[in-house]
């Protein structure tokens, strides 16, 4: 299985996470917005080489400390034109300028990231932008900010579409009720907890699929 470590943003109150295999001690950095040396010095500390970073999806708070990994970036093909733009990928709300990324690697509902030993699975669960996206390996799920603790991400920034994240929510609550979920935001739980507790989520799912 493998192993995930979350490194608090504190900038911007958001999660990144270093995932790895620890028996190849090979990982990748999931949603490095911000505290780049704290990442790399866990990752050193676990002896853990990063092979590249991902992003669930192009918001700036889940980027902004990219440029201190010299590794290739993936995305979801369809956030391409959210990361190159700086009023979608919200760079200019955060610090009143744009910043544009580019992106090395592609990736497609279905498609897979190898991780050592190990691989996730990328799923395509659009609605807080077009292009966000879940990684999925046995027993654990991130869900940047498609699902939280409690709630789900907001619809109402460009690209956003509620109609859409209620199906992704609908496809996350298919998964085992075991999973842990890590969230580019709030504290860890499960699948099986936020489809007893989810309010929010379970009325956006009734007004939308029910």
């Amino acid at each position: 299985m493998l192993k995930v470590c979350k490194v608090y943003v504190s900038h911007y109150g958001e999660n990144a996470y270093i995932v790895y295999c620890d028996n190849k001690k090979e990982g990748i950095v999931v949603d490095p917005g911000g505290n780049s040396g704290d990442i790399l010095a866990i990752a050193q500390e676990l002896g853990i080489k990063l092979v590249a970073t991902v992003l669930t999806h192009a918001h700036y708070d889940h980027y902004a400390g990219i440029s201190s990994f010299d590794l290739p970036i993936m995305i979801c093909a369809a956030e391409k034109d959210v990361f190159e733009d700086g009023v979608q990928n919200l760079s200019s709300l955060f610090t009143g300028r744009s910043f544009f990324g580019k992106a090395d690697v592609l990736l497609n509902d279905g498609e897979s990231i190898t991780v050592g030993d190990e691989s996730l699975l990328v799923m395509h669960t659009p609605g807080h932008t077009k292009g966000s996206m879940c990684l999925y390996s046995d027993g654990v799920v991130l869900t940047g900010d498609t699902l939280f603790a409690g709630t789900y991400g907001r619809t109402d920034f460009p690209t956003g579409d509620a109609g859409a994240l209620a199906r992704s929510l609908s496809m996350l609550f298919k998964l085992p009720d075991d999973t842990a979920v890590f969230s580019g935001h709030n504290e860890e739980t499960t699948i099986g907890n936020e489809k007893m507790t989810n309010m929010m989520a379970l009325r956006l799912m009734e007004s939308y699929l029910w």
